[in-house]
């Protein structure tokens, strides 16, 4: 079947390119991509030649990432590990409300689900009063 012929000679070419940039893994993946597309023996040669001459790119660029990498990680081809941050180990964090705000917040929680209560207003006020109330409320200091 020659449906996906053009598409694997494209992907070839693409590896090609690849290599010639310099990313050999790209270059592996789009040689399988052709291969699984279309059986070509050009394909079959070129994946083995990246085979045979891939190791030792693969092994320079993995000395090179390692010499980058800090010291006190394990090395490992596949692992990415986040930075510890210097605060980590201290997690006292120090308030960041008044002594005013802490009141209402606990007066508001006790009151729980009655909603007039917590703006202090009656059932049967106005709309204009319920806003006002709620500004009062939001904008403690």
């Amino acid at each position: 079947m020659v449906v996906n012929q053009d598409e694997a000679i494209r992907c070839l070419s693409i590896a090609k390119n690849k290599l010639a940039q310099g990313d050999y893994e790209a270059a592996l993946k789009f040689t399988n991509k052709s291969l699984k597309l279309h059986y070509s023996k050009e394909a079959e040669l070129f994946l083995e030649r990246l085979e045979s001459d891939g190791e030792s790119p693969r092994q320079n660029s993995r000395n090179a990432n390692s010499a980058n990498a800090n010291d006190s990680y394990p090395t490992s081809d596949n692992l990415r590990r986040r930075k510890e941050s210097k605060d980590e180990g201290n997690t006292s964090s120090k308030a960041n409300y008044t002594a005013a705000q802490l009141q209402s917040v606990k007066q508001i929680l006790s009151i729980k689900h009655d909603y007039y209560k917590v703006l202090s207003l009656e059932k049967g006020c106005e709309e204009v009063e319920i806003k006002k109330s709620y500004r009062k409320v939001r904008t403690i200091d």
